[in-house]
């Protein structure tokens, strides 16, 4: 079993995006999360966007635990505040995807560019904000030597918030040959590494199509989810501490074991890490939750003899395996 826990590193405000200015008090709380980590030996992949890159306090409390080699730092791009601004402020804009594929490439190498020359490092490591990831951005992706990306969520729609449709998406971790000529990473090879998202429900395939069938023909997506969480059926989890419980979490990670998928994939965002900041941790009492929850479930995977990976690292294993069939590490 390997497990790789990716952090949406960002600013404050949750999902507002006309603002011109941004705070980052979150950004403070990350040596306390890191000292959990370091309990259970797990190294997190650290995915910033710009305001994190660019801010001073930021880039001192993320370069001191980079240092330590206990983490890796990665990109998130927020279209909404990464620079160059010349699209219209709009819903659908907050989708990277949706962007021409000339200003997705501009505000990527903006935003590669600022983390290379602001943290003296070359991220290999993405995730496209609100998950708005095509074959344009792998595109993009490729030309500027990035080797991984993590911004695919397995059995999720987003089309009715104007993104991607991920729900026939592979849960295990996926080669991407890019046929750009002008690519620059290894071997035009981009890893796509999923979220790591399911239901409760041994035959994931079955539930997915299930969960489709009810979602298009009988009702809204909202009301689909009520009636299945009530009757115990076919309930959508992630693997993150904000929507679900450790036990639904271990109980995920239990079923995705049982259908081959070895690679684990946590996400959560920094803007959790303090109260009110997110909807998922709303007081004081939510916050000890959320980090209860994560400790219960490191807890559980410590006794799996777990692989903690960053991103980068997955990528060198993946195509370790891939490329000697014999070789298994858990």
């Amino acid at each position: 079993m390997k497990l790789i826990i990716t952090i949406d590193t960002e600013e404050d405000t949750w999902r507002s995006y006309n603002h011109n200015s941004y705070t980052l008090h979150n950004v403070k709380q990350l040596p306390r999360l890191q000292e959990l980590f370091n309990k259970f030996s797990v190294k997190p992949t650290y995915l910033i966007n710009y305001p994190v890159a660019t801010d001073s306090a930021a880039k001192s409390i993320l370069k001191e635990i980079a240092q330590t080699g206990l983490c890796e730092i990665g990109t998130h791009c927020h279209p909404w505040n990464t620079p160059p601004f010349s699209e219209q402020r709009n819903i659908r804009n907050t989708m990277l995807c949706n962007l021409p594929p000339e200003l997705q490439y501009q505000k990527l190498s903006s935003l590669h560019n600022t983390i290379k020359n602001n943290f003296h490092l070359e991220p290999k490591s993405f995730r496209a904000g609100r998950f708005g990831y095509n074959s344009t951005v792998a595109g993009s992706l490729n030309e500027l030597a990035y080797t991984v990306d993590t911004s695919v969520t397995p059995y999720i729609n987003w089309r009715n918030h104007f993104g991607p449709d991920f729900s026939n998406s592979p849960a295990t971790p996926t080669i991407i040959r890019s046929s750009n000529p002008t690519a620059i990473s290894s071997n035009n090879i981009l890893l796509e590494v999923p979220v790591s998202t399911g239901f409760l429900h041994n035959n994931l395939a079955l539930a997915n199509k299930i969960f489709k069938i009810l979602n298009t023909r009988i009702m809204t997506v909202s009301r689909l989810k009520a009636i299945l969480n009530i009757a115990g059926l076919f309930k959508q989890v992630w693997l993150s501490p904000e929507t679900n419980t450790a036990k639904e979490m271990i109980q995920l990670t239990k079923i995705l074991l049982k259908n081959g998928i070895s690679y684990l994939n946590m996400i959560f965002h920094s803007s959790s890490l303090i109260p009110g900041n997110s909807p998922y941790v709303k007081t004081k009492q939510d916050l000890d939750i959320f980090y209860r929850k994560i400790e219960q479930y490191l807890s559980f995977v410590a006794d799996y003899q777990m692989l903690s990976l960053t991103l980068t690292e997955t990528y060198n294993i993946f195509l370790q395996e891939q490329s000697d069939p014999n070789l298994h590490l858990k």
